[in-house]
């Protein structure tokens, strides 16, 4: 047999060639000239479509602003009349209000009219005035009329109803509410004024005549639960157009000729064919796609699971819930089937596995770092494919993460050792200022005793005498520094006791200073609030204000002031001086034990620093607080104001139970 390409001649060989040139661009041609004439078609019967439906929107538009115009119409009847009567329509005149009501159905001598309704806000029909008495209430429609009449009233607004069932024929209510004055709102309102009226007796059949079930383009008038109001009723089926009446909640729905096929048949098989081509590549795309989405979901849960475990191992106690938290979390984060953790420190998982590891696995052995040193590793199994890179360094992250935290919990641990033998070294030193200030008092008062018996010799000469005098000074100074030291180291271990109790403050202040007053004259003024009540202990209050004035004397100038003012929780001590005041930068030091100020002459002032140290503890312990100021704008002068409440917190009074301090009179007087 011949082979086919002897058969041709160069006639068909030239021809074959010139065909094959020309068979591209024409079938190109064909295709374009398709498409347009396909667009034009389409475009056409589009713009043909549109205008229809404009028209007939149009025409829906026209048929809803006529219903919106006859119910508006309605409306403002029942204003207006709302409006002449409305001497009546509120509560108390209900019998005027019928009689008013059924003369006004009376003048509807063509019986449009089913009934006039006031409904109140709580629902009940205040009056009716009807035709023929008795046919609201024997049509079943009174509870119809009585929630449409409280809708009105909520809403504040006027209304129209959907349909009614009147015996054998169908109405509809319109209703406006009964505003007082020019309020409104449900509120504000007396009820509201209901008109039922037939629908066969409206203008609603006049402007949508019933129509044919073969009719084209047929009206209808719809309530908001989709009843036919007049009109044909529409089939679900056919094309509608459906235009909203206002604000009633009305529709008009408008049935319309379907649109008929504007392109040929042989089309639809193209189309068809499109679509499936469209649809294969739709498909290959969704593939791709979800596979995208996979990968996508799996990198949110590892980005998840890496925030939980960060979450999770910053709130564990020890290294050993951390390093569980992490062989847990890997189980999550990666496919593999077990997990454990070793420790740098003891080169064992010490039991911390997740998962299960079976013989034959692969294990993958990752860092566990923190900032200064190799914590542990991380060890990972996995049966079939190897970990690739990207699931390895999800493994990294996780155990930077996880080492970073180990690394923060050995720190904290280091700190709490630390801080736990600070606690420890800081109670043996308040320890030890208790026993040295207990050990030195006894052989002080032996002392003491010894001075006074010598200053009662009468045979002791002159210079002896100034000795014994010294030597007394000195030790009741060592004896107050001792005092102080012991009080102290109460206050840091809570083992200071005090009994507060309510008493003048006046006689509480010429007790504790009245002795120096007469001493220092002038250079020391009391001032206390007449018949002003204080709660505190005496004892400690003593030794407070005592300090206080120690220090001013000490440190300031005179006149030195000591007042006890009513404040609004109680009663304040106030205690200022003359002197060159205290710098801003030593207020926060200054109730520090030991702490003698920052100036040179505060420095060779005789004292320990306890004093102030010593009234700052006993005035928090009475529940209080104690503030420093200046006495003048220019810094001069210091000012120690100390806050004593009227209940002192988990403390019984003792003595007596007298009320608050109010009203007290603010004059001072001097003591």
């Amino acid at each position: 047999m011949d082979h086919p390409r002897l058969l041709r001649t160069p006639g068909t060989e030239h021809w074959s060639v010139r065909s094959s040139r020309f068979m591209l661009p024409l079938v190109t041609v064909l295709l374009l000239v398709g498409a347009i004439f396909l667009a034009l078609a389409w475009t056409e019967g589009r713009d043909a479509i549109a205008v229809a439906d404009r028209k007939d929107d149009q025409q829906a538009a026209r048929y809803a602003d006529g219903v919106e115009a006859l119910i508006e119409r309605r409306w403002t009847d029942l204003e207006y009349w709302a409006s002449v009567h409305k001497d009546v329509t509120q509560p108390g005149r209900e019998a005027a209000l019928r009689d008013r009501l059924e003369a006004r159905a009376g003048q509807d001598a063509e019986k449009k009219m089913v009934a006039w309704v006031v409904v109140r806000p709580n629902g009940s029909i205040a009056a009716i005035g009807e035709r023929n008495p008795g046919e609201v209430a024997g049509s079943g429609i009174a509870d119809d009329i009585r929630v449409f009449g409280r809708s009105v009233v909520a809403r504040g607004t006027n209304a129209v109803s959907g349909r009614l069932r009147f015996g054998n024929d169908a109405a509809f209510a319109v209703g406006v509410p009964l505003t007082r004055g020019k309020a409104t709102g449900a509120a504000a309102t007396d009820g509201a004024l209901v008109m039922v009226q037939y629908i066969a007796h409206s203008a609603f059949p006049i402007l949508i005549p019933p129509a044919k079930a073969s009719d084209v383009d047929a009206l209808s008038l719809v309530d908001p639960r989709g009843r036919t109001l007049t009109g044909r009723p529409a089939i679900d089926e056919e094309d509608r157009i459906v235009q909203q009446v206002g604000e009633t909640g009305w529709t008009i729905q408008l049935t319309r000729e379907p649109a008929r096929s504007f392109l040929p048949e042989w089309t639809y098989p193209a189309f068809a064919f499109l679509l499936v081509a469209f649809a294969l590549a739709y498909s290959l795309q969704e593939a791709s796609k979800r596979r995208l989405r996979q990968v996508g979901d799996q990198r949110v849960q590892q980005v998840r699971t890496l925030y939980m475990l960060a979450s999770r191992v910053l709130h564990a106690r020890t290294m050993r819930e951390q390093a569980e938290l992490l062989a847990r979390h890997v189980l999550d984060l990666v496919e593999v089937t077990g997990a454990r953790v070793r420790f740098a420190t003891t080169g064992d998982d010490a039991g911390i596995i997740a998962g299960s590891a079976r013989p034959g696995d692969r294990e993958y052995r990752v860092a566990i770092t923190g900032p200064r040193h190799p914590v542990g590793e991380l060890v990972a199994y996995r049966a079939g494919y190897v970990l690739d890179a990207e699931e390895r360094s999800v493994l990294q992250t996780a155990a930077t993460l996880v080492g970073a935290a180990m690394h923060t919990t050995e720190a904290l641990e280091t700190e709490r050792t630390t801080a736990s033998e600070l606690q420890r070294l800081d109670e043996l030193r308040s320890n030890l200022l208790a026993t040295v200030a207990h050990e030195l008092r006894s052989p002080l008062t032996a002392v003491k005793g010894v001075l006074g018996l010598l200053a009662m010799q009468d045979d002791l000469g002159m210079r002896g005498r100034e000795y014994v005098e010294v030597a007394t000074e000195r030790t009741d100074r060592l004896v107050a520094l001792i005092q102080d030291l012991f009080d102290c180291s109460l206050l840091e271990t809570g083992q200071l006791d005090i009994r507060p109790q309510r008493q003048l403050a006046g006689d509480l202040l010429e007790s504790a200073l009245g002795a120096q007053t007469a001493t220092l004259g002038g250079k020391l003024i009391l001032s206390a609030t007449p018949n002003l009540m204080i709660t505190v202990d005496p004892v400690r209050f003593d030794q407070l204000v005592n300090n206080l004035v120690t220090n001013a004397l000490r440190h300031g100038a005179p006149p030195i002031e000591v007042s006890v003012r009513p404040w609004k929780d109680g009663a304040m001590v106030i205690v200022s001086d003359e002197g060159p005041g205290i710098p801003a930068a030593d207020r926060e030091q200054i109730f520090g034990k030991f702490w003698q100020g920052s100036t040179g002459h505060a420095r060779l002032v005789e004292g320990a620093g306890l004093g102030l140290s010593l009234v700052h503890g006993l005035v928090r312990l009475h529940g209080g607080r104690i503030d420093i100021d200046s006495t003048h704008a220019d810094g001069r002068g210091a000012r120690f104001t100390a806050y004593f409440p009227d209940v002192v917190p988990g403390m019984a009074l003792e003595g007596q139970s007298e009320p608050a301090n109010i009203a007290l009179d603010p004059i001072s007087r001097i003591i």
